[in-house]
């Protein structure tokens, strides 16, 4: 809302590294390495929460990055009465360690839901509605097959695994994470997943192909 300020600088795509190419979750960040002044200090960017600034990126036309603004990622240089001010954005995947798989309305989902509907429902808690786009060549004997044919849409789980019992009390337990669940998922299959041009990508990362 307001009117929109033109703020000269720099904007960067960095993915997260990895040791293993095969590593399911892999982030993806935008550095902002923007132009301050006395007049325009940015100072209303600092906030607590981490869902607070939406941040999207598009280059002619075309969207590039969709995340949010990172707390603790806002750093300032007053050396002079111009400085630069560097902002850290995330996609949210990071989030998901300290996020519970568990409902909108904070029940613990119970019985067989679909692969797809589970990775749905542990990206919807780092807060971003993005379309998932899947490749991943891997059937099961006796399905069907098809250029759409989607595997994660066609298997079900028991999300009642997503459980830890807490030593011997009965009844009692933790429940996992969405990043422990959303890579247990992924691992099934040797997937990843990563952001692209503002959607959601699972693919195989080791799939060769013959092409010229």
């Amino acid at each position: 809302t307001g009117v929109s300020t033109e703020i000269f600088g720099v904007a960067t795509i960095e993915k997260g590294s990895v040791k293993d190419h095969l590593e399911p979750i892999r982030g993806t960040g935008l550095i902002l390495e923007l132009e301050a002044n006395n007049d325009l200090t940015l100072e209303d960017l600092y906030t607590e929460n981490e869902q607070d600034f939406v941040v999207q990126l598009y280059k002619n036309g075309v969207i590039n990055f969709y995340g949010y603004l990172k707390p603790d990622g806002v750093f300032q240089d007053f050396v002079r009465d111009e400085w630069r001010l560097s902002l850290e954005c995330i996609d949210g995947l990071g989030a998901l360690k300290n996020l519970s798989f568990l409902r909108t309305n904070g029940l613990q989902f119970r019985g067989k839901f679909k692969a797809l509907d589970i990775i749905y429902n542990c990206l919807r808690r780092g807060g971003l509605f993005l379309n998932i786009n899947t490749s991943i060549n891997i059937l099961y004997d006796g399905l069907a097959a098809d250029n759409n044919t989607d595997v994660l849409n066609n298997i079900y789980l028991n999300t009642d695994r997503y459980f830890k019992k807490d030593g011997n009390t009965q009844g009692e337990g933790t429940v996992m994470s969405c990043d422990d669940v959303l890579k247990s998922v992924l691992d099934i299959f040797g997937a990843v997943i990563t952001q692209r041009d503002g959607e959601w990508y699972i693919y195989k990362a080791n799939e060769i192909y013959v092409n010229s």
